[in-house]
């Protein structure tokens, strides 16, 4: 059984490689896609993946015709992650997106009070995530946030605006508790 689930794991990565290559995306080398993937719209050429990229579990691509997401060489993105919006998801090289984690370049208009929020025009910021950034469990990665090399986003904090690199940050807004490697004697 062990050996079937592996060649399914595999294989899965051959078929997105191939769908995503059909549609004009640009593919690495490698890329390994468990079960449960979904691309809410069709795939296209705005969708860029790196090298020895894996995706985990019952992620959610929500990138419409138009937006652009670029993932990083030796991204890891686990389970139930949803990445989606209306313009821009840049992702670097040697990223690691805990489980559950929302990372969305836009959300609802609410300032006009005469219309229902649902028919009110998308908000919409690039979002640029640097190299070697870990974001752990249930974050959730607001439009135009910018989270430099380095940084380190503790479970459940929410992003927005800039993080400096080599920062360790937590909360909901995320705020900066450290700087990497400070406690190193």
């Amino acid at each position: 059984m062990h050996n079937i689930q592996k060649l399914l794991y595999f294989a899965r990565g051959w078929l997105f490689t191939a769908l995503l290559r059909l549609s004009g995306a640009k593919v690495g080398a490698r890329l390994r896609v468990e079960g449960g993937v979904r691309f809410r719209y069709a795939m296209h050429p705005g969708i860029t993946i790196g090298d020895d990229v894996y995706i985990g579990p019952n992620g959610i691509f929500d990138i419409p015709p138009g937006m652009t997401l670029e993932i990083g060489h030796r991204a890891s993105i686990n389970i139930g992650v949803f990445i989606g919006g209306n313009t821009s998801v840049t992702i670097g090289d040697d990223v690691l997106i805990g489980e559950y984690v929302s990372i969305r370049d836009a959300g609802h208009g609410f300032s006009d009070m005469r219309t229902p929020i649902k028919n009110q025009k998308m908000e919409s910021r690039p979002i640029t995530i640097g190299n070697n950034v870990w974001i752990a469990r249930g974050v959730c990665v607001l439009p135009g946030a910018v989270i430099n090399n380095g940084c380190v986003i503790g479970a459940n904090a929410v992003v927005k605006g800039e993080l400096p690199a080599n920062t360790v940050s937590v909360g909901a807004p995320a705020r900066v508790v450290r700087t990497r490697g400070s406690d190193v004697s």
